[in-house]
């Protein structure tokens, strides 16, 4: 893929085939032309302030960078209609199959929210009879959370290969906090559940926001034991039941 694409996710589903799901420009719309040069500051979307509909491609971006002594250090960058992706391969040099347009859109927890367009972090696990089952992230700001939030939503889908047979909840799949969790590790178990390993983001106090900071080095675990939209479940925070935490051995 062409500039701007990140964000890779790869399974193995049950023929053998990998997939992928990725964020990327949208190509169509003429977006994926030369690189550009880019500032050292901040583009990170919580520092961001919209001059014009965020969903509006010709508007622009006015990007904060912390650091700045003046608002006159702020700059700005031009908006790109990205999108989330799908492409699969018989194996992982390929050929790569044609992508396959998955976003679900802004609106995550019904009706209007905070929500921005983000990569997904989209992570599923695929099942023997072609099924899927995951977790993806939507950026928006509920009354647990601080802006920014990454929370995380199930999604499912009768056939991995069918766009038209993926289900977006558009409620969190658990209960959030501080700035979410993302990054979403999941596979299924031998007796059927699925699992996953997440970035937790609502540990560790930081030097923009005292009472929680989304630069924690924590992992926690969530599961479901069948899969379904509502059907997710995640360890409690306190109590050390975190999945590892920010000490390394």
């Amino acid at each position: 893929m062409p500039r701007f694409a990140h964000e890779p996710n790869v399974v193995t589903a049950e023929d053998g085939s990998v997939v992928m799901f990725y964020f990327a420009a949208d190509c169509s719309a003429g977006q994926c032309g030369p690189q550009q040069n880019c500032t050292a500051k901040s583009m990170w979307p919580w520092n961001v302030r919209a001059k014009t509909n965020a969903h509006d491609r010709q508007g622009e971006l006015r990007v904060v960078d912390r650091s700045a002594k003046s608002p006159s250090d702020d700059y700005t960058m031009p908006i790109e209609n990205k999108k989330n992706y799908m492409m699969h391969a018989k194996g992982p040099t390929g050929p790569w199959s044609k992508p396959v347009l998955l976003s679900p859109g802004p609106s995550c927890s019904g009706g209007p929210t905070n929500a921005i367009t983000a990569d997904l972090n989209l992570n599923a696990a695929i099942a023997a009879d072609g099924s899927l089952a995951g977790l993806w992230r939507c950026v928006e700001k509920l009354p647990t959370t601080q802006p920014g939030a990454t929370v995380l939503h199930a999604v499912t889908a009768t056939d991995w290969r069918n766009a038209s047979s993926y289900q977006w909840s558009p409620r969190p799949a658990f209960a959030a906090q501080g700035f979410g969790s993302e990054d979403p590790f999941v596979y299924q178990s031998t007796d059927g559940a699925f699992h996953a390993i997440l970035h937790d983001e609502q540990g560790l106090p930081g030097k923009y926001f005292p009472d929680i900071s989304r630069s924690s080095a924590y992992g926690r675990h969530a599961w479901s034991r069948t899969g379904a939209l509502s059907n997710w479940s995640i360890s409690p925070w306190l109590g050390g039941s975190l999945a590892y935490n920010s000490t390394v051995r």
